[in-house]
């Protein structure tokens, strides 16, 4: 029992001077110095459990160091959880880039952590991607945009952690505004990790679109806009993309008269779709189609992916 003891006693000792040496050579992450800091009275939780079970439970020194770690991994989890829920303005991050005239296509990629994400188009006509982040500081923003002189530009918006310990106290979420051109061919790629997407581009001359949304819900309001791009007419019947919300809810909304037709993929959550049944088919396979396909002079075809409610509507006009 003496040495069960005295083995707890003294890791818990190395521990705790490990620590207050790191600390003291400043070589420790804050954010990992932090969580050390709040991780100190475990200390005595530990010690407390060791003396409880000791000469009742076999190995009592290991069960109380590892119902200690259970409970502090837990706590930090439920404090992470906590902070990362509220949104932060600790910093913006402006994004500002013309469109050069030569420019016919613009592909964006946009891919986000734990941030929401609002696209709508820019009705003043300026050939401008404008907008700005609004988020925690442990988060970095890079933005770069690249015309390869073709006729085609590339914005790539990526946010990153590159803190692997980040201060709990800045931890938080963001959201990332941005206005689109219209005149412009689009082609919009988007990942969100965690976080609601809004993708208003109903006037927009979007020719493709890739939404994942990991853990989410999603709203996406399409064009009535049939794309030309060689990509997309080469096969006519081919999906224009794929619009998903993993671990969440998407709302699909079609302008009146555009015909649409959707491939669901439901992730076997039976939740039904819904949708006005005077305006689309449901067909064997998963599929919804509008009643109007075949005539209407804008045809959409996307695959719709959510575990949650998977909802078509439309923009009346």
């Amino acid at each position: 029992m003496r040495d069960q003891r005295n083995f707890l006693i003294g890791l818990l000792v190395l521990a705790v001077g490990a620590v207050l040496i790191g600390q003291a050579l400043g070589v420790l992450p804050a954010g990992l110095n932090d969580l050390l800091l709040r991780a100190l009275p475990a200390v005595l939780i530990a010690l407390g459990l060791g003396t409880v079970l000791r000469g009742r439970v076999p190995f009592a020194s290991i069960i109380a160091l590892a119902l200690t770690a259970f409970i502090v991994v837990n706590i930090a989890l439920v404090a992470f959880s906590g902070r990362a829920a509220q949104q932060r303005t600790d910093q913006t991050v402006v994004v500002s880039e013309a469109v050069g005239p030569n420019v016919t296509l613009v592909s964006l990629e946009i891919a986000l952590l734990s941030s929401d994400l609002d696209l709508v188009a820019d009705a003043s006509g300026q050939r401008t991607v404008s907008g700005q982040f609004v988020g925690s500081t442990e988060s970095a923003v890079d933005v770069t945009y690249a015309d390869d002189g073709t006729g085609r530009a590339v914005l790539k918006i990526t946010e990153s952690q590159p803190n692997p310990f980040p201060d709990l106290e800045d931890v938080g979420r963001g959201k990332l505004a941005l206005t689109l051109p219209t005149g412009v061919a689009l082609d919009v790629a988007v990942h969100v990790q965690q976080g609601a997407a809004t993708l208003n581009l109903d006037l927009l001359d979007l020719e493709r679109l890739n939404l994942d949304v990991v853990r989410g819900d999603a709203i996406v309001n399409l064009p009535d806009y049939q794309p030309r791009s060689p990509s997309v007419t080469a096969d006519p019947t081919a999906p224009m993309g794929t619009l998903t919300a993993a671990d969440g809810g998407i709302t699909v909304a079609v302008p009146s008269g555009v015909g649409a037709r959707f491939e669901l993929n439901r992730a076997g959550s039976g939740i039904d779709p819904q949708y006005d049944a005077t305006l689309y088919n449901y067909l064997v396979g998963d599929v919804l189609e509008s009643r109007n396909f075949d005539r209407a002079a804008t045809q959409l075809r996307y695959v719709v992916s959510a575990r949650g409610a998977i909802r078509i509507t439309e923009i009346a006009r």
